[in-house]
């Protein structure tokens, strides 16, 4: 039987010097991996931030969070949302991601107020459903 669905939405800062090599290679894993575990998604990488919204049973998610805080490539990870879902809203994704060059300046902005916790969680869940139209 499955499990609690949830939604997890993070925030971290991207190690000096990450770039589109390291993130095919994350993307690469997270896809491999994600899909063994029903976990689906978005990554998008701006401004020297990750923000990634991560979805499937609650233990899974998780678990790859755990994972995530302890990846030298993230530093000072915050949860910005953690919620029970009904379905999953990237489903078919198991960890889509954004062109960093589509994604505009304003996302940008976004995340920084996000990071200083000047943006309400609900808003920051719909701008990255909105970025599902510009998955790779």
């Amino acid at each position: 039987m499955p499990g609690n669905l949830i939604q997890l939405l993070y925030l971290s800062k991207s190690a000096p010097g990450i770039g589109t090599g390291h993130l095919a290679d994350i993307l690469a894993t997270a896809t491999h991996r994600n899909r063994a575990q029903g976990i689906t998604g978005v990554l998008c990488h701006k401004s020297g931030y990750f923000m990634q919204l991560l979805e499937g049973e609650e233990v899974h998610v998780l678990e790859l969070y755990l994972k995530i805080i302890r990846d030298p490539r993230h530093s000072d990870p915050i949860i910005i949302s953690i919620s029970t879902a009904t379905e999953q809203f990237f489903s078919g994704w198991a960890m889509g991601s954004v062109d960093e060059s589509l994604v505009s300046n304003e996302y940008g902005t976004a995340i920084l107020k996000l990071r200083n916790s000047k943006t309400e969680p609900g808003k920051a869940i719909e701008m990255m459903r909105s970025l599902r139209f510009l998955l790779a």
